[in-house]
């Protein structure tokens, strides 16, 4: 099945566990983060429900990204950190800092599944390409 062009035109602005806002036809609008982009519908989670909202995509009149919590600088450097002790395992939190919460970005990172969390404190990356990426490019 052939995706429908406005998520097409959704998914070259947006990318996934960004932020934005999607004003629908009538006027109602739902910001969260762009969580999934189907054929005909895009899933936002939204802060206050657990479940991602599903929204027909010929219901968006218009949409706009929101700005992330962290800026892709802030969110690299405990990144190059654990891709930087991954050659020994997981990374413990106490070899990460930042200038914002570490633990802040660490939640997001596990929550959009790049990294994961062993015995509660240990990082590592979760796709293995990146990883080693950060260590060549890092």
């Amino acid at each position: 099945m052939k995706k429908n062009m406005n998520a097409i035109w959704i998914q070259k602005k947006i990318q996934l566990g960004n932020r934005a806002k999607f004003v629908l036809k009538g006027g109602d609008a739902v910001s969260g983060r762009l969580v999934e982009i189907g054929q005909d519908h895009i899933g936002v989670e939204v802060e206050d429900n657990r479940d991602p909202a599903v929204i027909p995509v010929e219901m968006v009149s218009y949409f706009q990204p929101l700005a992330n919590e962290q800026t892709d600088s802030q969110v690299s450097k405990p990144n190059r950190t654990i891709a930087d002790n991954s050659g020994t395992g997981p990374c413990h939190r106490d070899r990460m800092d930042g200038e914002i919460s570490v633990d802040t970005i660490l939640d997001d990172l596990v929550k959009r599944d790049v990294v994961e969390c062993d015995r509660g404190q240990y990082y590592r990356i979760r796709v293995g390409l990146f990883n080693e990426w950060l260590i060549v490019n890092g």
